[in-house]
């Protein structure tokens, strides 16, 4: 690692802005506060949801790299197509997971 450039077995990749996992924990963020629900409810949403998403694009980087370094032809399409489309269904699974087990549960149990 140098700066914001990855090496391994010859395959270098430079992370960029777009790559970092902020944009999708900024969205994932902005939908928790947005969402009808008690501020813990909110605090557990932040607390379990950024480090997932943070931790899917650990893996995300991980896993392209060591593609990167065996097949290289086919970076772009995992770094695009499969990877792009996961980390966006990922986060959404997880404000659902929060939204049905957090929010939900606390409003049914009020009704």
């Amino acid at each position: 690692m140098s700066g914001a450039s990855l090496q391994y077995n010859g395959f270098v990749v430079q992370i960029v802005e777009a790559c970092d996992g902020v944009l999708p924990a900024i969205i994932y963020l902005s939908a928790v506060l947005a969402f009808p629900s008690r501020w813990i409810d909110k605090g557990w949403g932040i607390l379990i949801g950024l480090p997932a998403i943070f931790l899917v694009n650990l893996a995300r980087l991980v896993t392209l790299m060591l593609v990167g370094a065996a097949w290289p032809g086919v970076f772009e399409q995992v770094h695009i197509y499969v990877w792009q489309a996961l980390v966006i269904a990922l986060a959404m699974a997880v404000w659902v997971f929060w939204a049905e087990r957090f929010v939900r549960t606390r409003s049914g149990a009020r009704s």
